[in-house]
C-alpha cells in the first residue's frame, strides 16, 4: 500500500488550522485532485459529519465521515475508496504548529 504524507509549518494556532483543515469543504483550495465536494450533514464539523466528495481521477462520487475527531489535536476520515486520512497537529518552534497530513 501507497503511503503518502505531507506536513507545513504555519504561523497560527492549533485551533485556527483544525478548524480549516477538519472541514472538507476547504479540501477545494488546497487538492488539485477533487473536483467537488459538500457537507452532506447539519450542524458543526465533528465526529460523524459526512461529505459527498468527487475527485477529477475516480469515476463517481464518494461518501467520505470523520470517524475520528479531537479539535484542535487531530481528526481521521474514511471513506469506501481504498485508504483513510488523517491529521494531527504538533508544536513546532517560534509560535508555529506543525499539520501533519497523511492518506
Amino acid at each position: 500500500m501507497t503511503v503518502i504524507s505531507n506536513s507545513a509549518e504555519i504561523r497560527c494556532t492549533p485551533e485556527e488550522a483544525s478548524g480549516y483543515l477538519s472541514d472538507h469543504r476547504s479540501e477545494l483550495g488546497w487538492t488539485p485532485g477533487i473536483e467537488s465536494i459538500g457537507k452532506l450533514t447539519d450542524g458543526p464539523v465533528g465526529q460523524g459529519t459526512r461529505y459527498q466528495a468527487k475527485w477529477k481521477s475516480a469515476p463517481e462520487a464518494v461518501e467520505v465521515e470523520a470517524i475520528a475527531y479531537d479539535r484542535p489535536h487531530g481528526w481521521s476520515v474514511h471513506n469506501r475508496r481504498p485508504g483513510r486520512g488523517h491529521h494531527h497537529d504538533r508544536p513546532a518552534a517560534h509560535g508555529r504548529h506543525q499539520a501533519v497530513l497523511g492518506l
